[in-house]
């Protein structure tokens, strides 16, 4: 008899401590329920494949890995014993099973349709990418919430509130060469050519370019948006509705792109004739903390650059010195 009673209390514990064990986290079409730490982790989109890289999770899958390694600019380095499950909008749900995942990210625009069929697989945590319901943050501020949030899941809290403090103190720096430069408040927009007949895409304030733009102390000109995203499309023909304003376009140019810009209409744009067209290399418009501080530092190299080039060299130096000025006397709390 004693032997069944202790038998019993044994496997209460057990069920006690197996419970117990297990944490909740929160996402945006419910709750998960982990008894342990993932090691087997699949995002299905590339911004949190870089959060995941940026905590030193390396995920055994992610989707479309040319295209992470092309937008993303292969930033943080995807190793190559990392597996490709299909696409960012149709994941392999066959190649995702075989790998056998103890967890996998994903956004809600693109998996809440296959919510239910991951959630066969693994526990699946789904995020918002873009305004939804009562979630109406900028794209910044949902970012950082996100990356706090899979941080916890990893017990990597401290380490990534360290990384948002470095991206903030990154872009700050980055701001203070704008304001060195005499750059403050120049209207900048933002596009990236995506073929399909859509031509320029073009970010509001809502969205991570055009909030770090008004972060540098810049002023981002472009306001509208599709519905429910933070960007929307012009074709060549209201290309003049930029007015003179600096236009940064990010990574290769596609063949539409090509023709935009080989048409005779391109020259005849106040910001073409103005010579405010700047091509920079490909970042990630929805991506995590490295994306911020690569695109905060890009912008301020391509614009101080161009400044310093019109001031000539003896210019130029004066800039660069009271950049190092401005630098020091915020280092030692002289100014704001």
């Amino acid at each position: 008899m004693r032997s069944v009673i202790q038998f019993g209390v044994a496997w209460l514990l057990l069920c006690f401590s197996a419970f117990s064990a297990a944490i909740s986290f929160p996402h945006d079409l419910g709750v998960v329920e982990l008894e342990q730490t993932p090691t087997r982790v699949v995002a299905l989109n590339w911004s949190h494949a870089e959060m995941l890289l940026s905590l030193g999770v390396t995920p055994v899958g992610v989707t479309n890995i040319s295209g992470y390694k092309k937008w993303q600019s292969n930033n943080p380095v995807l190793p190559d014993s990392v597996e490709e499950v299909g696409f960012r909008a149709s994941p392999d749900l066959r190649k995702l099973r075989a790998l056998k995942p103890d967890l996998i990210v994903g956004y809600r625009f693109r998996h809440q349709r296959i919510y239910k069929q991951l959630s066969d697989i693994a526990p699946t945590l789904i995020f918002n990418q873009y305004p939804h319901g009562e979630d109406q943050d900028d794209y910044p501020a949902r970012m950082q919430r996100v990356f706090l949030q899979l941080a916890d899941v990893f017990d990597k809290r401290s380490q990534a509130q360290v990384i948002l403090d470095e991206m903030d103190e990154k872009i700050r720096k980055a701001r203070l060469t704008i304001e060195a430069a005499g750059l403050n408040g120049q209207p900048v927009v933002f596009g990236k050519f995506v073929g399909m007949g859509l031509g320029l895409r073009v970010y509001n304030d809502h969205s991570l370019a055009g909030a770090t733009i008004n972060r540098l102390g810049l002023d981002n000109r472009w306001q509208a948006a599709i519905e429910g995203r933070d960007f929307s499309h012009i074709p060549l023909s209201q290309m003049y509705l930029l007015g003179d304003a600096n236009l940064i376009y990010v990574g290769d140019l596609h063949k539409e792109g090509r023709r935009m810009i080989e048409s005779p209409v391109w020259p005849l744009l106040p910001f073409v004739q103005r010579e405010r067209t700047f091509q920079s290399p490909a970042l990630w418009s929805f991506g995590g903390p490295e994306s911020a501080v690569r695109m905060a530092e890009n912008i301020a190299q391509l614009l101080t650059q161009a400044t310093l080039e019109n001031k000539g060299e003896e210019s130029a130096a004066a800039v660069l010195k009271e950049t190092v000025n401005v630098g020091e006397a915020v280092t030692l709390g002289e100014t704001k």
